[in-house]
């Protein structure tokens, strides 16, 4: 028999897991920005692979949707001097940290950050079965590969790293 305590702790539990998600999606207060700093963080790796898969253009004219916390923006506008990059996030906190991070690259206006809805990342794993729920949309690569081709897109490029769940699209308007 479970006793209320049980139940309680149940709910807790369930309410705190939500709420993490949800600050995950669109962060704010102090946990936003602890979580915003951790996705700059953890994501430089993905950055760089995906990177990695771009060849160098100096005038290159570059999109990141979900922007988060801005370190992608910088590492963006260093690979294309010449070139713009506009970032775009549905958090208002995400559109502020981006902001004070690419401060300058703003001033000079090769960095444009906008709040609005965007295309949704792949996740992988666990976060798959909670953000579905949460409304999240999680897209295949098939799925990437035909937005951007629908999207007018051409040369679209898709690469995979499996075992990190990483995916780079790429294509050229």
């Amino acid at each position: 028999m479970l006793d209320i305590r049980g139940v309680a702790t149940i709910i807790f539990s369930r309410s705190l897991a939500v709420y993490v998600v949800r600050q995950c999606r669109k962060p704010s207060g102090w946990v936003g920005r602890f979580l915003l700093w951790d996705m700059n963080r953890r994501h430089s790796g993905l950055t760089d692979w995906g990177n990695g898969h771009q060849a160098a253009q100096c005038r290159l004219t570059i999109l990141d949707i979900g922007c988060g916390g801005g370190r992608t923006l910088g590492k963006l506008a260093a690979m294309a001097p010449e070139g713009k990059v506009c970032g775009v996030d549905y958090s208002p906190s995400c559109v502020a940290a981006s902001h004070r991070k690419n401060e300058a690259a703003i001033r000079t206006g090769r960095v444009e950050i906008h709040q609005g809805v965007g295309l949704s990342s792949p996740v992988s794993g666990w976060v798959v079965c909670i953000m579905k729920p949460l409304g999240g949309t999680v897209l295949t690569v098939e799925e990437h590969r035909a937005v951007l081709t629908t999207s007018g897109y051409s040369e679209v490029e898709v690469h995979e790293e499996r075992r990190k769940g990483w995916i780079c699209v790429i294509g050229q308007r």
